[in-house]
């Protein structure tokens, strides 16, 4: 049985910051903590990013992103929150303000809103800046993060926009997300949805690549053509092919033929290789003669598997050696 390939995605509800919006001054925020964090949300419900990122105090020092392509470009919170399968937080209420007893003067509120059917109940911290006459309310962080692990060349997107293969960290807004494989003439999958934060503990969800079974007829004359060349060969087991038949006793005039061709799929790894199957197995059969003239007739089931490449936008079908 071939290992079952997916690619695993979740979400970790850590209040992250920092370079989302790169070399940034923000100029406006609340004058209590609670202005604060209602304007942030209500930005977040008119799906505007830079009006959010002005409530937002970005950390000094922020954890560094785990992604293999540290060169790749990273999305823009800003705009993904634009895009399709984005859905802003809903029915906000507001906890009470209380002092962080972790840091001297930053303060902490609980924030309870629903991310599509879920009600989540989230803490945010708020530090005071001064960015204009008077000291102003700023959300300490306020960005999470979406996390995604899987092959670093799988193409994904995060409400239709495409990221850059090796990313598996990218900080975002709260909110639910779609997220999906990238356009490809190849493969496509069935898009998940992922709530941030995630205070679930259903496990990580799920975005299987899929072949596009329109492109199957581009393999099946080749696998035809494939058994009938095994058909050709005069010989109960002929070499690298997936049929074969026995007999004690000696024979000749040796001759097979296809009855039926078998089904064909394709199947996709996690790092996009593909490899064909038999998804309903065909049937050949063979007639010889024995010594004595009587004669053989045998049966044999025929399942193929093969690895398939993509070559200048062709598929291309290899077969499985056989002993």
């Amino acid at each position: 049985m071939r290992r079952r390939s997916y690619l695993i995605l979740g979400a970790v509800a850590l209040l992250l910051a920092g370079g989302l919006v790169a070399g940034c001054r923000v100029l406006a925020a609340g004058s209590s903590p609670e202005a604060a964090v209602r304007g942030y949300f209500d930005a977040l419900a008119a799906r505007d990013g830079v009006a959010a990122a002005a409530y937002v105090a970005p950390l000094q020092d922020p954890p560094p992103l785990l992604n293999a392509n540290r060169k790749a470009p990273l999305p823009d919170p800003n705009e993904l929150i634009k895009g399709d399968g984005y859905t802003p937080p809903s029915q906000v209420e507001l906890g009470e303000v209380t002092d962080d007893e972790a840091q001297q003067g930053r303060k902490m509120l609980w924030v309870t809103f629903n991310i599509g059917t879920r009600r989540v109940k989230h803490p945010f911290f708020l530090i005071k800046q001064k960015a204009g006459p008077s000291p102003d309310w700023r959300i300490y962080g306020g960005h999470l993060l979406l996390w995604t692990s899987g092959h670093s060349t799988t193409p994904l997107a995060i409400n239709r926009t495409a990221i850059a293969s090796g990313i598996s960290q990218v900080r975002v807004y709260p909110g639910e997300y779609r997220v999906e494989l990238a356009e490809h003439p190849l493969f496509y999958a069935e898009p998940q949805f992922l709530a941030i934060p995630d205070t679930t503990p259903r496990g990580p969800a799920e975005v299987r690549p899929l072949f596009r079974e329109e492109r199957l007829r581009e393999l099946e004359p080749q696998v035809k053509s494939y058994l009938d060349g095994c058909a050709t060969i005069a010989s109960l087991q002929p070499k690298n092919c997936p049929f074969s038949a026995g007999t004690a006793g000696q024979v000749r005039d040796i001759r097979w033929a296809i009855v039926k061709y078998p089904q064909i799929g394709v199947g996709v790894r996690s790092d996009l290789t593909m490899f064909l199957n038999t998804k309903l197995s065909g049937r050949a059969e063979v007639t010889a003669v024995y010594t004595d003239g009587s004669l053989f007739r045998n049966p044999s089931n025929i399942i193929v598997h093969g690895n398939v490449k993509e070559v200048d936008g062709q598929l291309i079908f290899q077969a499985y050696t056989h002993p």
